[in-house]
């Protein structure tokens, strides 16, 4: 969980420091990695510290902990929603598309904030004002810095995540039949210029980059923190069987840092030509060339914007004498 503080501050770090990434998908990714970081923050200082503390510092990162990581679930479902409406090719919302990314997320962080809000509030008024001989007293901070019982920490969380879990499920097998549904499409399409050229040597490496995006897609919808939740129903016992998949479900932060910054193309050159100064072209100051990957890039050219997992190659694009070489990796 240390590890996953670090690389989702990085992440945070990262997108603030790149104008590009200034899209839906990119605030959504950047107030998952927000929540994710604050509740590993909490659980880690509950772990660390157990009963021994004081039961008000219990209390707190028992909140701070809880009430994050369910909102974390909460903007991961709203990211699998919108992956979901994109590739269903429903009807969008009117107005312009810049208008209509803020409406979105606006709608994303009220969906995301509200109920983990008024579940926090809930939990607050009647840890202070029940009795341990109520049903309802969650009793954090006596006898360990979580809900004192497994009933009630299905009822006030793991309940809710279980559910979220199940839409993003849904979301993804959906996104993933649609997803096929146009490649076989496209393939059908391209069947005869394949004839026409000898074969289709192009396919076994579009396989393999749509196996990526999958596996990228449901490791992102938390697909693999379904384990966590039957390890909560099990106990954890064997201790050993679920040990892997608790060091995994608490790498996700260093999962998110992987798939939307150290391999995301578009980040790492925007970084690097934040921090990195660039060589500009003795004759022509209007091209500015990259020593490192030997390419030319002219200032006006399009700007392409797809989400986490997504791989785009372009081809070259020839002007007279002057191209370039387009490859972006998300």
């Amino acid at each position: 969980m240390v590890m996953s503080i670090i690389s989702l501050f990085l992440t945070l770090l990262a997108f603030i420091l790149t104008p590009e990434m200034k899209t839906l998908h990119g605030k959504s990714v950047a107030c998952e990695s927000f929540t994710l970081m604050m509740a590993f923050v909490g659980l880690t200082v509950t772990h660390l510290s157990g009963t021994d503390s004081a039961i008000i510092v219990c209390k707190i990162f028992a909140y701070i902990g809880f009430t994050f990581l369910l909102s974390s679930f909460f903007w991961l479902n709203t990211m699998c929603f919108d992956i979901f409406w994109t590739f269903g090719n429903f009807a969008t919302m009117t107005g312009s598309l810049q208008q209509t990314h803020e409406k979105k997320f606006r709608m994303y962080a009220l969906y995301s904030t509200l109920y983990p809000l008024i579940n926090l509030v809930i939990v607050v008024i009647f840890d202070f004002t029940l009795t341990e001989d109520s049903f309802l007293w969650p009793g954090i901070g006596h006898g360990k810095c979580w809900f004192r019982s497994h009933t009630l920490d299905f009822l006030y969380y793991q309940g809710p995540a279980m559910i979220l879990l199940v839409l993003n499920i849904t979301f993804f097998f959906i996104t993933l039949i649609k997803i096929n549904k146009m490649k076989s499409e496209a393939r059908i399409l391209k069947k005869g210029e394949s004839m026409t050229h000898g074969g289709n040597g192009g396919c076994a490496w579009d396989d393999k980059q749509r196996f990526a995006l999958y596996v990228k897609m449901f490791l992102l919808m938390g697909g693999l923190w379904i384990m966590e939740t039957i390890s909560w129903a099990a106990e954890s016992k064997p201790k050993w069987l679920w040990v892997p998949f608790d060091i995994f479900n608490s790498s996700r932060g260093v999962f998110i840092f992987l798939f939307c910054v150290a391999c995301n193309l578009k980040v790492r050159n925007s970084l690097m030509s934040r921090f990195k100064p660039q060589n500009v072209h003795p004759e022509r100051p209007e091209i500015s060339c990259t020593a490192q990957k030997r390419s030319c890039q002219i200032n006006k050219t399009s700007e392409v914007s797809i989400t986490c997992g997504e791989t785009l190659a372009t081809k070259p694009l020839h002007n007279n004498h002057n191209f370039k070489w387009a490859e972006t990796s998300v």
